[in-house]
């Protein structure tokens, strides 16, 4: 699930027009893993895959002039055409027993351009970086 929130402005003074757009997506993602170091604590790995996502709910808010209180409309946004996406990361995870470990986990992403006319985050800066830290705790006994 991904929630996209953007706010757009456009004008001066009383001419002002903003618009606040909320996307609710639903995806698919594949990925595959493959570790490099592997002991009894420590595991260094890489990741790589794709998702596929599609907009299950768009909106769009508009107000005209400086109060939001004033000539406010809401426009539903739909959009056919699903967004692809490819991602890599590499990590690293320390392992304090059999069923707790925690991680490490640099990685990219890059979104396709879909050819929709939806404004979005994905269309505006496609290649996305992040850094995953966290605990992990394996539930399969």
């Amino acid at each position: 699930y991904s929630s996209l929130i953007s706010d757009f402005s456009f004008g001066k003074g009383a001419g002002r027009h903003s618009e606040r757009q909320t996307l609710h997506y639903i995806g698919l993602p594949v990925n595959v893993s493959y570790s490099f170091i592997k002991t009894k604590r420590f595991n260094a790995y890489a990741i790589a895959g794709g998702e596929i996502e599609k907009l299950v709910k768009g909106e769009s808010k508009q107000i005209e002039g400086n109060d939001p209180r004033e000539k406010q409309s809401s426009i539903s946004i739909k959009e056919s055409r699903p967004i692809f996406s490819l991602n890599a990361a590499v990590g690293g995870e320390y392992r304090f027993s059999k069923d707790v470990s925690a991680y490490i986990e640099p990685g990219m992403s890059y979104h396709f351009n879909n050819g929709s006319s939806v404004k979005n985050i994905y269309k505006d800066k496609p290649t996305n970086f992040n850094l995953n830290i966290g605990i992990r705790v394996n539930l399969n006994k």
